[in-house]
């Protein structure tokens, strides 16, 4: 039972977790572009973040279901915005150690030994994103971003082992001492009326070690998700995510993961 708890949470998480849920619209449901949110404006998901227009060009976020152990907030600034052509930036901080510590504590999937000893980590992850609009049936977002962790307290690999579960390991291979790139290449589009899709790429592999244990190998992660948009406030989202892991204990597997939300305005 609390495997299949983590591995639901886990698939919500994907669809979110590289944030990339968009619909051809300026200013909503453009989650994963550079474009950001308009003032005022706040959509929120099952899954997805909680996000908030500060200004026009400026939004937060964070992810509400999680924030009890896994404190978030991400800020993303529009720095040019032309007629097709939008770049932005954004700057996350995560603090995992409490949500490890529990995932350890009771044992949750096996994701790590009950007496693991898990370091006191802050993750950073800093981003730039290109968004570029041929037309609104084709739409292409990159972006590169950097997860650089500061850790505070020294380990062993054997006190916090790797956690080489599917989907969590890209995102977690950090903690281990290693800055983290990832690149990807997003397509989006109107297929007709209301419907939308998303095809997307994404590489995560370690650009720099500190120590003999923190390497990640190419990891690679793509999407196919569809997108209803019921109306400006309310849409669904449908589609499944292929991953091809690479772990450090020598398996390397390909999985397929259903993905599923809802999301609201106000």
């Amino acid at each position: 039972m609390k495997r299949f708890i983590v591995i639901f949470i886990l698939i919500g998480t994907m669809l979110y977790a590289q944030d990339k849920v968009v619909t051809n619209n300026k200013t909503s449901w453009n989650l994963g572009q550079a474009k950001t949110i308009e003032k005022g404006r706040l959509e929120l998901g099952i899954f997805l973040p909680l996000r908030y227009g500060i200004t026009d060009t400026l939004e937060v976020s964070t992810f509400p279901l999680f924030d009890f152990i896994l404190p978030n907030i991400t800020l993303k600034k529009e720095l040019l915005n032309k007629k097709k052509l939008s770049i932005s930036a954004d700057f996350s901080l995560l603090y995992p150690t409490f949500g490890l510590s529990l995932v350890a504590k009771r044992k949750i999937a096996g994701l790590l030994p009950e007496h693991s000893k898990i370091p006191q980590i802050l993750s950073t992850d800093m981003g730039a994103i290109l968004t570029y609009e041929v037309n609104k049936y084709f739409i292409v977002t990159t972006k590169v971003s950097l997860n650089i962790p500061i850790i505070f307290t020294d380990v062993t690999k054997e006190e916090f082992p790797p956690i080489d579960m599917m989907l969590f390991y890209p995102r977690v291979a950090s903690y281990q001492g290693a800055i983290v790139y990832n690149l990807s290449l997003d397509i989006d589009g109107n297929i007709f009326d209301r419907l939308f899709y998303t095809i997307d790429v994404d590489l995560y592999q370690s650009l720099i070690t500190y120590n003999s244990h923190s390497e990640m190998p190419l990891n690679i992660e793509s999407k196919l998700l569809l997108t209803w948009k019921h109306s400006d406030s309310f849409v669904i989202y449908l589609g499944t995510k292929f991953i091809w892991g690479n772990y450090p204990y020598g398996r390397a597997n390909l999985s397929l993961v259903p993905l599923f939300d809802v999301a609201w305005a106000f």
